[in-house]
């Protein structure tokens, strides 16, 4: 008798569902949106090394807009389309998943980053192909700036996830989230140095900094508001 109950137990957990990783509808836009961060770098390499064709402008009357920055942005534009429509199903639906809380926002960081590294290399390259220095727009210590809060908010998340607490996203982290796709939009499409530059180059560079700086403040301040009201993750236990 005994044998026999040891066997149907072991019957019982052959049968039983292994853990794995949920892999629904919100999860397949997330993997999409970071497959889409690869592609954009090889377009922008590729199009980069023939400049005398995709360094022209789209439209005549936005000289700043070329046509490598267009296909970039088309592809930076699905790519945050599916971040807001991941999280519109998962949450209607309920299909809020552990893989989705990690590879969500991790999508949202290596698409947002990626295409400010590749601002700081077309700086590079107006530098060395324009007669005339058009300057920076994105400038590197505001790629130092965003990186570091993020590290700083990582780093509270985890200590806190160490003590059991679990870190929900800010408004103001959102607010954030959301400064930075205008940011990289509006310098996509005015910050693009051609050698078709007119008056109104001035006015666009004047846009893409006044979209920039007000990344840059929410960057900083909701950085700010995680450290503050995660003070407690800092503090040591039986210490006076």
């Amino acid at each position: 008798m005994k044998k026999e109950t040891q066997k149907n137990k072991k019957e019982v957990k052959e049968i039983e569902p292994k853990n794995k990783i949920t892999m629904n509808l919100p999860n397949k836009l997330t993997l999409l949106r970071i497959i889409l961060v690869p592609v954009i770098v090889v377009v922008y390499m590729l199009c980069a090394n023939h400049a005398d064709v995709f360094a022209k402008p789209v439209f005549n009357f936005l000289p700043t807009f070329t046509i490598l920055n267009c296909i970039i942005l088309v592809i930076f534009g699905i790519a945050a389309f599916t971040d807001y429509l991941d999280g519109a199903i998962a949450r209607k639906k309920g299909l809020v998943t552990n893989f989705g809380k990690f590879a969500d926002p991790l999508a949202d960081k290596l698409l947002v980053y990626t295409v400010f590294v590749l601002m700081l290399h077309q700086n590079y390259l107006n530098k060395t192909t324009l007669t005339k220095d058009p300057g920076d727009i994105f400038e590197w210590w505001m790629l130092v700036v965003v990186l570091a809060r993020e590290f700083i908010v990582t780093g509270v998340r985890y200590m806190a996830a160490t003590n059991g607490t679990v870190v929900a996203a800010s408004k103001l982290g959102k607010a954030k989230t959301i400064a930075q796709y205008i940011a990289v939009i509006v310098v996509l499409v005015f910050g693009a140095a051609s050698t078709g530059m007119t008056e109104l180059h001035t006015a666009y560079i004047v846009i893409c900094k006044i979209a920039l700086f007000v990344m840059l403040v929410l960057t900083v301040i909701s950085g700010a508001d995680y450290v503050i009201k995660n003070k407690d993750v800092f503090y040591d236990k039986n210490t006076k």
